[in-house]
């Protein structure tokens, strides 16, 4: 029979029940090139499921889109941008650790009607989750707003763009360009390169001349049907040049549906 002091020491050898417990990493990193998926991908199923699509794809690294943890109805939607409980969004981020998955991002779209105090509950959403990266599908003409809350909260956010080419959207290099003129480090872009191509523009060339601007972690976008299937979307450019762009420069490339 162990004394008191013989079972103390035993204790103190064997290490922490969290740590013994950890769950192990996934490894989704090829060629120096992070590749993972945001959960909008998953966006037929609740989070639970999604995060455990990711785990059975092998997929490393995820950036949570709102659309898991926002109400469906608008006016409910609109109440939670900015009384949305922050030990939610921790107990979400625990999902994604206990699967062994790095959340790095979280897509949280600013709209050009939204209140200083939605935009203000979205970046603490992201601190919440333990991410400094927060992405947005936003107008051009509110750059300047949106990159007041970035620097407050020191969360670089990634502008991004669609195939509209519609008016104060988000399309074009010139759209990026007067977005970002003179605005900080913080606010940046979040490149889809489906959209991009769709749009009529070269993604690798924006890439290779942009490279700085979009910063280390930054998604690439490679538009691809939805899991479990493989092929890649009918108009979605080949994602193989912008990947070896993307290796090049050590960035993040992110897999995101395009349609069922």
């Amino acid at each position: 029979m162990l004394t008191r002091r013989e079972f103390g020491k035993l204790a103190l050898a064997l290490p922490p029940a969290a740590a013994r417990q950890a769950p192990a990493r996934i490894h989704s990193t090829f060629g120096g090139v992070m590749v993972g998926a945001q959960t909008y991908s998953f966006r037929d199923r609740a989070l639970d499921a999604a995060i455990e699509a990711l785990r059975q794809i092998g997929l490393g690294f995820a950036e949570l889109s709102a659309r898991h943890v926002q109400p469906a109805d608008a006016a409910a939607a609109k109440a939670w941008r900015t009384t949305a409980p922050l030990d939610d969004f921790r107990r979400v981020r625990r999902k994604f650790d206990d699967a062994g998955i790095v959340l790095v991002a979280f897509t949280y779209n600013i709209r050009a009607d939204f209140t200083d105090a939605e935009i203000e509950h979205g970046f603490k959403m992201a601190e919440a989750l333990g991410v400094k990266r927060l992405n947005a599908s936003a107008t051009v003409a509110s750059s300047a707003r949106i990159d007041s809350f970035a620097r407050r909260h020191r969360i670089f956010t990634g502008m991004h763009n669609h195939a509209s080419m519609a008016p104060n959207e988000f399309s074009t290099p010139d759209d990026f360009e007067t977005a970002l003129t003179g605005r900080s480090k913080y606010l940046g872009m979040n490149l889809d390169i489906g959209h991009f191509t769709a749009a009529g523009f070269d993604p690798v060339a924006f890439l290779e001349q942009n490279h700085a601007r979009i910063g280390r972690n930054r998604s690439a976008v490679a538009g691809v049907t939805r899991w479990p299937a493989t092929r890649t979307n009918v108009g979605c450019r080949p994602a193989r040049q912008p990947t070896h762009c993307s290796r090049s420069r050590s960035r993040t490339v992110r897999v995101r549906q395009r349609g069922s």
